[in-house]
């Protein structure tokens, strides 16, 4: 014997089927001229969630391959969040995970993509409480810098970060950024890093360590021999990131 709650979903899921698809499927009560406007209005606002996502990738690729793209994830992938604003995320995974034609022309679209979803990502990510005391100064002799916990360390393979689209992909290289969200606008930037300040913030994202510290680390790591310079560096490093507020201050050393 059928439930109720079964059998209502099975015609949702035959009702999500055909506005993904448009291919014919039976619902009792419907008729086809209005099923086509269910269809259409879902697309468009796929469409639009995925305009506002991703206006770098949109404005790249031409009309035709943009609607293609988009045409494809809608009709081809089985979105699993419910959350419409997550959704364009999935477009990301769609785009990784299958070959399309797209992506044989664009080989960096994927990384494109990604790029533009890691900037919703931090935007809204949710708000990560500090435990420990800190003072919100750039005193940082013999002192923890305390790095603002709302980011990401990515390595991209394009300066999309710092470059045009257009010029990004015609360097292809290693690029280490630092993306995270300010604490008072909740806006987002973008910081790019040497490999030796991702190592420093990486150290610092494990334990508690000071400058001094750090720069033995760092002297060990990469075989450079003058700790003080490399302690000068390190320190006008957190000072420019305390400026920008991706470092909130200072924590004693315990």
């Amino acid at each position: 014997m059928r439930t109720l709650d079964n059998y209502t979903e099975k015609l949702q899921h035959r009702m999500t089927e055909y506005c993904r698809t448009g291919s014919p499927n039976f619902l009792p009560g419907t008729n086809g001229k209005g099923m086509k406007h269910y269809r259409r209005l879902s697309f468009n606002i796929f469409n639009n969630t995925l305009e506002q996502a991703y206006p770098i990738t949109q404005e790249f690729l031409n009309e035709k391959e943009w609607m293609e793209l988009v045409d494809g994830f809608f009709s081809g992938h089985d979105c699993q969040t419910p959350l419409l604003w997550q959704m364009p995320y999935e477009l990301y995974t769609y785009v990784e995970e299958n070959d399309l034609k797209l992506k044989e022309k664009y080989p960096f679209l994927p990384e494109l993509i990604y790029f533009e979803w890691l900037e919703i990502e931090v935007h809204t990510m949710e708000d990560i409480d500090i435990t420990a005391e800190y003072i919100p100064d750039k005193h940082f002799e013999g002192t923890v810098p305390l790095v603002n916990p709302e980011h990401r360390l990515v390595q991209l393979n394009y300066p999309l970060h710092l470059k045009p689209i257009k010029e990004a992909i015609q360097l292809p290289g290693q690029y280490f950024v630092l993306i995270f969200r300010d604490p008072e606008e909740g806006n987002v930037h973008f910081i790019n890093l040497s490999v030796v300040f991702v190592f420093a913030l990486e150290q610092l994202s494990q334990q508690d360590l000071t400058i001094n510290e750090l720069a033995i680390m760092i002297s060990e790591q990469f075989g450079v021999e003058d700790t003080g310079e490399i302690k000068k560096h390190l320190k006008g490093f957190f000072e420019d990131l305390f400026g920008q507020q991706a470092v909130l201050g200072y924590k004693p050393k315990k």
